[in-house]
C-alpha cells in the first residue's frame, strides 16, 4: 500500500503551539544485575515496540555474558521513568541476553535451535565457562555475574512542565538499530498504553482491507488512523466551539492524542497544562469509554465508506486530456476529510443523499475549484481543514457544518 502523506509533521505553522526547548535532567548510576532482572522480568521495566526484536546472534550473546564474567565494563542501559514504570530506551539485548541466560530460557533464533542457552564453544569465550549453561557455571562464577554492575543513564524531564513531549523527540533520536524510524514507529515506542495496542489492531477492520488490501511496514496505516481519531476529535470540538485556533500542530496533535490515553492507563494527572489541545475532550471521560467510541467510529465510517464508494476512495485524480486518471497512493488530505464527514453524518444520524455512484460524485469533487483552494496550499490551517470536511460532507449529506469567522 502506498500512502502520501501531504503534511509533514512539523509544527511550524503560526498558532497556539511553539516548538519546545527542553530543560532535561539526567544522571547515572549502577544497579545489578540480579535487580535488573527483577525488575525486567516483573514488568517494572517496560520494552517498547522499537525495542522489542531480539536481534543478537548466539555469539553475541555469548560474548556479551563473557564480558561481565572477565568484569569488563559494559555499554549504559538508558532508561526513563513514567509512572511507577521504567521505560527502556535502549539495551534489550543486553537485558533479554541475561534473562535467556540466567533463567534458562530456551531459545529459538540461532539457526533453528531450541535448546538451552550454553555458552558458545569458541576460543574467545573464557575456557572455564566455555559452552556452559548458567546452572552448569561455577557457583562463584553465578554469584559473580548476579553481582555485576550494570551502569544505567536515567533522564527526566524538567520543562516544559506541561507535556511529556520529550519522550517522543528521544525515541525520535535514539535507538540501537540504525533504522531511521517513521514518525508512527516513534510514536508507538514513546506512547504505549491500552489505546495504542487497540489503534494497531484497527488496521485488521475488513473494510480497511478491503481498500487497503495489506500492510504499511512502517506503520503508516496506523498513522492514518490516528490522524482519524485524533482530527475528528477536534472537527466535533469545533462544531461546539471548543476549538478556535487558527492552524492545527499536526505533529503535536497526534503525539498529544496518545499521550493522553498513556496518561490515563499510568494513572497520571490529565490537566490542561498538560494536554492543552484534548484536555476538554477527554475531561471526566473514562478511559474505557473513550477506547470504545474510538473504536465504533471507525469501524461504522470505514465499513460505510468501504461499502458504498469502492477502493479507490482515497485517491487523488489527474486530469489528461479531459480525461481523468488515479493517482496510485492513498492521500491523506482526501482521506480525512472523507472519513471525518461520514464519521461525522454516522454520529449525527444524517441522512446520506441517495446517489447511485457515489464514486462519480467524489470525482466531479476532486476536480472542483473548491477542491484545488482547499486542498492546495496551508492544509493544516483550520478554516482550510473544515471547509475540506465540508466539501465531502456536502457530497454525501447536502449540508455544511458553519464556519466559524
Amino acid at each position: 500500500m502506498r500512502i502520501d502523506t501531504i503534511d509533514k509533521e512539523t509544527d511550524n505553522q503560526n498558532g497556539l503551539f511553539k516548538t519546545d526547548e527542553y530543560q532535561i535532567k539526567y544522571w547515572g548510576y549502577s544497579r545489578s544485575v540480579n535487580e535488573l532482572l527483577f525488575m525486567y522480568d516483573n514488568d517494572e521495566i517496560v520494552v517498547p515496540d522499537l525495542q522489542r526484536e531480539y536481534v543478537w546472534n548466539h555469539e553475541q550473546a555469548s560474548l556479551f555474558i563473557d564480558s561481565l564474567l572477565r568484569g569488563l565494563p559494559i555499554p549504559s542501559l538508558f532508561l526513563t521513568e513514567i509512572g511507577n514504570k521504567f521505560v527502556l530506551i535502549d539495551g534489550l539485548q543486553r537485558l533479554y541476553t541475561l534473562s535467556m541466560f540466567i533463567n534458562n530460557k530456551k531459545y529459538h533464533t540461532w539457526k533453528g535451535k531450541t535448546d538451552h542457552f550454553q555458552l558458545k564453544n569458541i576460543s574467545e569465550i573464557g575456557e572455564k565457562w566455555r559452552g556452559q549453561t548458567f546452572e552448569e557455571l561455577y557457583d562463584g562464577y553465578k554469584q559473580k555475574l548476579m553481582r555485576s554492575m550494570l551502569h544505567i543513564i536515567e533522564f527526566t524531564q524538567l520543562s516544559p512542565v506541561k507535556n511529556y513531549s520529550s519522550m517522543y523527540q528521544v525515541f525520535e533520536r535514539i535507538n540501537s538499530t540504525g533504522k531511521i524510524l517513521s514518525p508512527q514507529e516513534v510514536r508507538n515506542a514513546a506512547y504505549f498504553s491500552e489505546f495504542k495496542d487497540y489503534l494497531n489492531n484497527l488496521i485488521n477492520e475488513e473494510g480497511w482491507q478491503d481498500i487497503f488490501e495489506g500492510y504499511d511496514e512502517r506503520a503508516n496505516d496506523v498513522q492514518l488512523i490516528l490522524r482519524f481519531l485524533s482530527l475528528f476529535e477536534l472537527f466535533r470540538m469545533y462544531t461546539r466551539g471548543s476549538f478556535d485556533t487558527k492552524s492545527i500542530p499536526l505533529k503535536r496533535t497526534l503525539n498529544e492524542y496518545m499521550a493522553i490515553y498513556q496518561a490515563m492507563d499510568l494513572g497520571l494527572n490529565v490537566s490542561e497544562d498538560k494536554f492543552p489541545i484534548f484536555y476538554r475532550s477527554f475531561r471526566g471521560a473514562a478511559k474505557s469509554d473513550k477506547i470504545e467510541n474510538d473504536c465504533d467510529v471507525f469501524k461504522r465510517t470505514i465499513s460505510w465508506i468501504s461499502s458504498n464508494v469502492g477502493k479507490n476512495v482515497f485517491k487523488n485524480i489527474k486530469i489528461e486530456h479531459d480525461e481523468y486518471k488515479y493517482v496510485n497512493r492513498t492521500h491523506s488530505n482526501i482521506f480525512e476529510a472523507i472519513m471525518i464527514a461520514v464519521a461525522y453524518a454516522i454520529k449525527e444520524e444524517k441522512s446520506f443523499l441517495n446517489i447511485e455512484n457515489w464514486e462519480q460524485a467524489r470525482v466531479a469533487t476532486l476536480r472542483s475549484v473548491d477542491f484545488r483552494e482547499y486542498f492546495g496550499v496551508n492544509t493544516m490551517n483550520t478554516k482550510n481543514f473544515v471547509r475540506r470536511v465540508n466539501l465531502f460532507l456536502e457530497m454525501f449529506t447536502g449540508e455544511r457544518i458553519e464556519t466559524q469567522e
